[in-house]
C-alpha cells in the first residue's frame, strides 16, 4: 500500500513489477509520471485518487490482467496511450471526460463495448485503434463522420462495414 504521505509517483516507479495485483494510489498523489505501471502483467485493481484531473500518459501500457476499470468521476482527459495493449474487456467513461488522447486504449484486443458519453469534446487518431473485438460503440451524433472515425478506430477497422456509419451495426448513435 502506498502511504497517505506520497504526494508523486516518479516514471516507471512500478513498471515491471509482475507481482503487484492491486493498487489503490492515496488522495494525497497529486502527479503521476508516465509509465508507472508499465507492463505489470498481473495488476488487476486499481484505485486512482477520485481528484485526479488526467489519466498520465502510458500508465498502464501492457498491464494484461487490468480487464476492467472505471474511471474516477473528476477525470477529464485520458492520456495518451493511458490503457494501451491492456486487458481491458470493458471501460466506464464518466460524464466529467472531455478528450480523449492518441491511442489512449488501443491495441486493447479484448475491449468489446465502448460508451463515449456526450461530454467528450475531442478523440484524437487511433485513440481505439487495434481493438478487434469491439462490437458495440455508443457514440455522440457530433462525431458522426466517417474519416474522423476512420481515423479513431484505426483505418481499415472491421467496424466500417459500410460507408453509411448508420448501416454499421456496431454504432449505436446517442
Amino acid at each position: 500500500e502506498i502511504p497517505d504521505s506520497v504526494t508523486s509517483i516518479g516514471d516507471r516507479a512500478f513498471a515491471g513489477c509482475w507481482n503487484l495485483t492491486t493498487v489503490r494510489i492515496p488522495e494525497s498523489v497529486k502527479k503521476i509520471d508516465i509509465h508507472a505501471f508499465y507492463d505489470c502483467k498481473n495488476l488487476s485493481t486499481v484505485y486512482l485518487p477520485t481528484s485526479m484531473k488526467t489519466i498520465p500518459a502510458q500508465i498502464f501500457v501492457d498491464c494484461k490482467s487490468l480487464t476492467r476499470y472505471s474511471i474516477p468521476g473528476s477525470v477529464e482527459t485520458i492520456g495518451e496511450r493511458a490503457f494501451m495493449n491492456t486487458g481491458l474487456e470493458s471501460i466506464i467513461i464518466p460524464l466529467n471526460v472531455k478528450y480523449i488522447e492518441e491511442n489512449a486504449f488501443a491495441r486493447c484486443e479484448n475491449l468489446k463495448k465502448v460508451p463515449i458519453p456526450s461530454t467528450v469534446e475531442k478523440i484524437e487518431s487511433g485513440a481505439f485503434e487495434g481493438c478487434t473485438n469491439i462490437t458495440d460503440v455508443y457514440i455522440n451524433v457530433k462525431f458522426k463522420d466517417l474519416r474522423l472515425l476512420a481515423e479513431i478506430f484505426g483505418f481499415g477497422s472491421h467496424l466500417f462495414t459500410s460507408d453509411n456509419l448508420d448501416e454499421c451495426k456496431a454504432f449505436h448513435w446517442t
